[in-house]
């Protein structure tokens, strides 16, 4: 019989797995709220905290406005449609009141994007990937810790489990029995495990870069940004450009029509915008070279 690190129970490890998934997921959450910047929301009961993560949770939401409550922003179901598929009714709900049959034309639906697709459905991709990587590498390096396989027989199985576990904190492993016999002595076989930390370290910031760059926010490959030409770096930033447009450009058009049919004076951009960066000419690098 094998006994391995990962045959013992730890809660250690689960408990890692699910620090590090939430870790994860309430990272680009907080990213993607505080992403825009509302203004003209002071005199409202709401604020852009609500409006982004009803967009975050649900895709879209709804604003109106109510004769006791005024104006409101909330989530909603669309209820009747046209020959296009577009709502003619909604139906919106707070946490202690709904609000049933409200018509179009007497409300604005702010979309997260054209597609009006929730922005945690992306962010539960990319987490899946990222936690992945993050624990694959957390147990090469446990592996690492613990390059040895052990045998163990019935008798001396405890013997075996307090060995590997004075290894995983870090200490040296001596254990004497005088009750073992010949046949118990403990057994080990190198495992051969090889270091993968840089390659997992390497996937997982390419990973965390195309994240950012789905959801328009400024990134660079640290392994390759002193090597990009002028235009690798142009299209790199397009990208990004077009991938915050998706979303800025629904809020905007929202903001747009709000202000028409309600009077307001709302507005929204990003709160951190790009900034160029100078990036290597080929031709420079090659003047530098010969030189």
């Amino acid at each position: 019989m094998i006994w391995t690190p990962g045959k013992i129970k730890d809660d250690k490890n689960d408990l890692m797995n699910i620090l590090t998934e939430s870790f994860l997921y309430n990272r680009f959450r907080l990213l993607m709220i505080n992403q825009f910047k509302w203004s003209g929301l002071e005199d409202l009961n709401f604020n852009e905290r609500h409006i982004e993560n009803f967009l975050f949770d649900r895709g879209y939401c709804l604003f109106f406005q109510d004769k006791t409550d005024g104006l409101l922003c909330l989530p909603c179901f669309g209820k009747t449609q046209n020959v296009y598929g577009d709502f003619l009714t909604y139906d919106a709900s707070g946490f202690n009141a709904t609000y049933q049959g409200i018509k179009a034309e007497d409300s604005v639906l702010i979309e997260n994007n054209k597609l009006r697709m929730s922005t945690e459905k992306a962010v539960l991709y990319f987490v899946s990937q990222l936690y992945e990587l993050a624990r694959s590498k957390d147990v090469n390096i446990k592996q690492l810790k613990l390059q040895t396989l052990f045998t163990a027989t019935d008798n001396n199985v405890l013997t075996v489990k307090k060995i590997i576990d004075e290894i995983d904190k870090n200490n040296w492993a001596i254990v004497t029995d005088s009750s073992l016999q010949l046949d118990d002595i403990v057994k080990a076989v190198q495992s051969g495990v090889k270091c993968l930390t840089a390659e997992l370290r390497d996937e997982y910031n390419a990973t965390m870069n195309e994240a950012l760059t789905y959801f328009g926010i400024n990134n660079s490959n640290t392994d390759k940004r002193e090597r990009l030409i002028t235009d690798e770096a142009n299209a790199n930033n397009q990208l990004i450009d077009s991938c915050a447009a998706m979303f800025l450009e629904s809020r905007q058009r929202a903001c747009e029509e709000i202000n028409k049919k309600f009077g307001l004076n709302l507005s929204v951009e990003l709160r951190n915008k790009r900034e160029e960066e100078p990036a290597n000419d080929l031709n420079d690098t090659e003047k530098t070279d010969t030189e």
